[in-house]
This record gives C-alpha cells, sequence and structure tokens, in this order.
C-alpha cells in the first residue's frame, strides 16, 4: 500500500510540475494516464528507425510514418526510454537504468535501483524501450531475445525485430495493414491508428488513436513524401486488418476479426455471406457512430461452419459521415476437400477478388 501511494504521489508531483508522462506501455500500462507524451525524436534515431523499417521490414512510407508517429508518442524513439516517472521511482536515468539491466540481463535483469533496492527488469511494471514494453511476459521474451544476440537491452535493431516479430505472430491484423496500406495520406492515417488501437493500447486508447493518426499526416507523412496530409474535409476510411475466407473446409469456421477505421464517425457496417444463386446466408449489421470500430463484433453471426458445400461471395460495407463507402467482396469455397485457407486484407476502396 505504501508503495501504491508513493507511486501517486509521484505521478501527482510530474503533473504539478506539467512534466509530460507516458499514457501507457505496449500494452496498457494504467500507472500514468495524465497526458500523452510529448517527444520529438533525434534526426540519428528517426533514420534508425526508418531506415529499418522501409529496408529490413520492407514496409512502404505510409506505413513508416504510421508506426514512427507511435514510436515517437511512446518513448521519442529513444531504445533506452524507461517510463518517466520510474526514473523518479527507481532513482534512475535512462543511461544509469540500461546499463544496470545490461549488467544483469543473464540473471533476469537483475540490477540495484538509485536507493539500492535490488529488482529486475522481467519483474519491473514500468514502460521501456522504443514501444514502451510493459507486461512482465514481454518484458522477458524481449530480455530473452538480447541475450541471445547478446546485444544491450537498448539495440534500437534488436527491439524492432522483436517487434516484428510480435506483430506478425500475434497483431497478425496490424502487421496486415501495415503491409497492404496504400503509400498515401490515408495508408499513414490508417497505419498510425490501427498500430496504437490494437499494439500500443494507451490510456483512452480511440482518442489517442486518433490523435496520432491526425499526427502522422501533419508530421511525418508530411516530412517523408513532401506533401500535407489532409486531415479535415478527406475521409480516411478503410477495412483494416480483416480476415476473408479463400477456402474453407466443410463444417470449419473462420474467425471474422480487423477494424473498420475512419477520421469520420462510421454510419454503417454490414457483413454477409451470399450463396452463388444470390440468396443471402447470413447477415448482419451495426450502426457504430464511432472512428474505430472492430469487425469481431460479428464473428457469431457469419456461421462459416454452418455452410453447405458450394461457392459463396463474403462482403464487407461500411460507410462513414462524411459519405464515403467501401464493399470489399471475396468469393470463396466450401468443400471437404479443401485446405483451410484465410487471408487479410486492407481495403480502402471497393474490391472483388475471385475464387480460384
Amino acid at each position: 500500500m505504501k508503495k501504491i501511494i508513493s507511486l501517486c504521489v509521484v505521478v501527482l508531483m510530474l503533473a504539478a510540475v506539467q512534466i509530460p508522462v507516458s499514457v501507457g506501455g505496449s500494452d496498457g500500462s494504467a500507472f500514468s494516464m495524465l497526458v500523452e507524451k510529448v517527444y520529438a525524436a533525434t534526426e540519428k534515431d528517426e533514420k534508425k528507425v526508418y531506415n529499418y523499417l522501409t529496408k529490413s521490414m520492407d514496409l512502404n512510407m505510409a506505413a513508416a510514418c504510421g508506426v514512427m508517429t507511435n514510436l515517437e508518442a511512446e518513448s521519442g524513439m529513444r531504445s533506452n526510454n524507461l517510463e518517466n516517472i520510474y526514473n523518479i521511482a527507481y532513482g534512475l536515468s535512462d543511461e544509469e537504468y540500461t546499463k544496470r539491466v545490461n549488467k544483469g540481463k543473464k540473471n533476469k535483469g537483475k540490477y540495484k535501483s538509485g536507493f539500492g533496492k535490488t529488482r529486475y527488469f522481467t519483474k519491473d511494471y514500468s514502460g521501456y524501450g522504443l514501444c514502451q514494453w510493459t507486461s512482465l511476459g514481454r518484458r522477458q521474451k524481449l530480455l530473452n531475445m538480447a541475450v541471445k544476440k547478446d546485444v544491450s537491452i537498448a539495440n534500437v535493431n534488436m527491439q524492432l525485430e522483436f517487434m516484428k516479430g510480435e506483430l506478425k505472430k500475434s497483431y497478425p491484423q496490424v502487421w496486415a495493414t501495415l503491409e497492404n496500406v496504400p503509400d498515401n495520406d490515408t495508408g499513414a492515417y490508417l497505419a498510425a491508428v490501427q498500430f496504437c488501437a490494437v499494439y500500443e493500447i494507451p490510456w483512452n486508447t480511440n482518442y489517442t488513436a486518433g490523435t496520432r493518426g491526425k499526427k502522422a499526416l501533419k508530421t511525418f507523412w508530411k516530412k517523408y513524401s513532401g506533401k500535407a496530409g489532409s486531415v479535415n474535409g478527406k475521409s480516411h476510411m478503410g477495412i483494416c486488418g480483416y480476415t476473408y475466407p479463400v477456402a474453407i473446409k466443410k463444417g470449419s469456421g473462420m474467425t471474422v476479426s480487423g477494424h473498420v477505421i475512419s477520421n469520420y464517425k462510421i454510419k454503417s457496417i454490414s457483413v454477409k455471406i451470399i450463396s452463388e444463386s444470390g440468396k443471402t446466408v447470413y447477415k448482419a449489421s451495426r450502426k457504430p457512430y464511432a472512428k474505430i470500430s472492430s469487425l469481431y463484433k460479428f464473428d457469431k453471426s457469419m456461421k462459416f461452419s454452418k455452410l453447405s458445400a458450394g461457392t459463396y461471395t463474403y462482403v464487407i460495407t461500411t460507410k462513414d459521415t462524411k459519405g464515403k463507402s467501401i464493399t470489399a467482396k471475396h468469393e470463396f469455397t466450401v468443400s471437404k476437400s479443401n485446405e483451410q485457407e484465410v487471408e487479410r486484407g486492407c481495403a480502402v476502396k471497393s474490391l472483388k477478388t475471385y475464387a480460384e
């Protein structure tokens, strides 16, 4: 209880002197929820991150701008960044914390705080690094990679490789969005918003995600493309990281997931499965009137496992209050002999794919 009270006192002290504090780590750290960090990345750090994103991860400019907007907000793109309130709580600067953790990295990151208390990197609930990793399981895995590669826990390339691995394995809808967004201002907006809302998950997630989407257009997209992204007057709606069937093994299901994202409120979303004869087999619709809406809410309504053998079309239609509409149609087959095949996409305009 004394520790909790002390931590609350620290947060209130930081608020009183208006020191920027973290909104949350890369999994919704709840200790500091006052304001979004106001960090500005150095050119050196920014260049390292941009080069890795566009070369090693092969992302386009728009996707890279979306990711960098989040990393700047989380850590200033400083890979040794310890969540601000914990510099005071642990009595250590970013540099000293990193140095001490590295010294004990083969023993769970064992170190002594500035007050002489023995602590462990794998048991700290503070945010750390480019993405402000917070949960104990993720910090353990991050430390394991640093040990395996024999590099500092603050190594930029190691952290970005770790982030990529997490995205591909545990956040496939975000990865699909980053791989497939168009290389324009809409792509930068969508990449920033979904990365924030699904991967970073700060406090006040949807509001913060929208703020970062707008910032991606005003800062990094403008800087790297040479074009000013339009925040108002243009819809940046997209169906992001969504699952769609290519081939369904009869009796098997498919999880409906992904997000509809727009800088305007989403007026309507409908999801259908239509038979080859044109009959609607399953249908569901919602009117979210929000700027981010999960497609998972349609999962129970789309009963893929109940479909008879045949050819079908999976349809997602959405419209925002600006008037933009998108319809994504995907033809697929159901058969006992099918190998289950489900893909992910990112649609910013109407499209249709056909069963092979």
